[in-house]
């Protein structure tokens, strides 16, 4: 055999035995991935003593039942008893004691706050303001028979008032029998009148004040009241 047969042999030998090789190479690769797990994320690493923050669910639904609304809005400071617990004790039991002296006194009781919160000014505030409004005599006795005819008046509608009102309790004590609707409507209607009357009462005194007294005199007036 000549030196370049040799060569031809030996080259042929290299190859088949790199061939060889390779071809094993690639089976062992494919039977690792098929043996391998499959790839699951990594869990989170927890240090020792924390613990974990739990999954918010849903919070249900709040209800508010109307019986328990009033419940709340009837009891009073929470202790159960209603807000007129006590009221029971009045001899009129829809004016406490202060307010029926008011009406036995004729006093004003907020009836003329149509005409007193709209600039007309009424008598007895008028005479208490007397220097500052700088009354004349005149004006001054004219407003004190004013003063004068409204108390009058409003004694008498406050005490008719308060016998009005002691009719209607009377309708509901307990030695009487339940008010037939005409009985009902006929006392409550005549206590209305009787107030509407006290209340124009104290309101026409308000006109008839202003009446006597100067533009100048009812806008000091309003300013000194706070109105203006």
């Amino acid at each position: 055999m000549n030196s370049g047969s040799v060569v031809l042999s030996r080259l042929s030998v290299s190859l088949l035995a790199l061939s060889t090789s390779l071809t094993l190479s690639t089976a062992m690769a494919q039977s690792s991935s098929q043996s391998s797990p499959p790839h699951r994320p990594e869990a989170q690493s927890v240090h020792p003593g924390t613990a974990l923050a739990p999954r918010e669910l849903p919070r249900p639904a709040e209800h508010h039942t109307p019986d328990a609304h009033a419940h709340g809005a009837a009891t009073h400071h929470g202790n159960g008893q209603a807000p007129y617990a006590g009221m029971q004790q009045r001899d009129v039991k829809r004016f406490s004691a202060d307010e029926a002296d008011d009406l036995r006194a004729g006093r004003g009781m907020g009836y003329a706050l149509s005409a007193e919160l709209n600039g007309v000014p009424g008598p007895l505030h008028v005479l208490e303001l007397a220097p500052a409004l700088r009354l004349t005599g005149e004006q001054r006795r004219e407003i004190t028979a004013i003063q004068r005819r409204m108390q009058d008046d409003a004694q008498r509608l406050g005490r008719e008032l308060l016998q009005a009102e002691q009719r209607v309790d009377d309708l509901f004590g307990s030695d009487s029998k339940p008010p037939r609707p005409s009985q009902l409507t006929a006392a409550t209607a005549q206590a209305a009148a009787i107030e509407g009357q006290l209340r124009a009462v104290h309101l026409q005194a308000h006109l008839e004040t202003a009446d006597v007294l100067t533009p100048r005199q009812i806008n000091e007036y309003n300013r000194r009241r706070g109105y203006r």
